[in-house]
């Protein structure tokens, strides 16, 4: 199996741009990065994990 040509590239990009909106594609692309970079860090037995932390969520109400 041969690895994706660029034009197959740039029409799954702009697929993906369409479908989640031009907001979304920045958060799935820092969330695939940072998948692959853990997952090339556990492949050599790094111990390092790269992980965000998220916001804590809102609780009050306003009203």
């Amino acid at each position: 199996m041969r690895a994706p040509g660029l034009g197959e590239v740039l029409f799954i990009l702009i697929l993906v741009a369409v479908v989640f909106g031009a907001s979304k594609v920045n958060p799935i692309g820092d969330a695939v990065g940072g998948f692959m970079r853990n997952l090339r860090r556990g492949m050599r037995n790094d111990d390092r994990i790269a992980v965000k932390p998220t916001p804590p969520e809102r609780t009050d109400k306003p009203g």
